[in-house]
């Protein structure tokens, strides 16, 4: 039933209504599926991105820590850390020594402006890695680091939201061109629908103008040719029934015998002088 009453609806449409709706849907169609792959794409790219930086980033701390560490340089150690996750993404840097003493370094939480259903469908892996720190064979205890998934997020939900801009954009484009290139050859149906009508309703010198694309323009000048032909043979028949009129006036009142007979040789008609016989 459902099914009926969307056939029902989609046949009231007219013609550019519907190619309206069929392009919007296909432009939705496709520039959402787009959308959607680049969201993908650039999640993986961030993840990847994350990954890298974090492995570099620990690479990079464990011999600094390790030459603090021999030192006994808690605080310097302590401020490295925090220097360091102000940099980048990184949202935590922790050492723990052998004897589990530890130093954080925690950098301000980030604002999110991705709504949490966009994270769910472009989720971004949360990076995290450890690194044991030596210096001479000698460990130092290990380094712990997190990565923050709420930058790239947002970078990504900016990405999405130019790309859904395009989209409409491009929807709101094609749907004019559209409406400006049917706008003239559809007046051109419609100057023929009206044309038909009134030539059945016995005005014959209607005529279409033609204007609009050329199948549209062949339309038009087909209805004038078939209009003039019928005109012309409208015409030529009203003459040849005057004339046959006039031949008939002329027969009834002539004073000699004139009768007519079919086929079968009975007579069928005759003039007041064969009456007169």
């Amino acid at each position: 039933m459902k099914i009926l009453r969307l056939i029902q609806f989609w046949s009231a449409w007219g013609i550019v209504p519907r190619l309206m709706a069929a392009v919007g849907i296909a432009i939705l169609l496709g520039g959402g599926i787009q959308t959607y792959l680049l969201l993908v794409e650039g999640a993986a790219e961030h993840s990847s991105r994350h990954q890298r930086y974090m492995r570099e980033t620990l690479e990079f701390l464990a011999p600094l820590v390790a030459d603090q560490a021999i030192l006994g340089e808690y605080a310097a150690i302590s401020q490295l850390l925090n220097t360091q996750v102000r940099k980048g993404e990184l949202d935590r840097l922790e050492w723990i020594d052998k004897g589990g003493k530890n130093l954080v370094g925690q950098d301000r939480q980030d604002k999110s402006e991705a709504p949490a259903w966009f994270q769910i469908i472009a989720p971004i892996e949360k990076v995290q890695a450890e690194l044991e720190v030596t210096a001479g064979g000698v460990g130092y205890g290990s380094l712990h680091g997190r990565m923050t998934t709420i930058q790239a997020s947002n970078r990504l939900w900016n990405q999405f939201i130019k790309q859904l801009q395009i989209v409409f954009v491009t929807l709101f484009l094609m749907l004019q061109f559209i409406w400006l290139i049917f706008r003239g050859n559809l007046g051109t149906l419609r100057m023929l629908a009206d044309g038909a009508n009134r030539f059945s309703r016995g005005d014959h010198a209607v005529r279409i103008e033609p204007q609009g694309a050329p199948e549209v323009l062949t339309a038009a000048e087909a209805f004038n040719n078939m209009a003039n032909n019928i005109e012309s043979l409208i015409a030529s028949l009203g003459k040849s029934e005057s004339k046959n009129q006039l031949l008939a006036a002329i027969v009834e009142q002539s004073s000699e015998a004139i009768w007519t007979k079919d086929l079968s040789g009975n007579i069928t008609s005759w003039n007041a002088g064969a009456t007169a016989l």
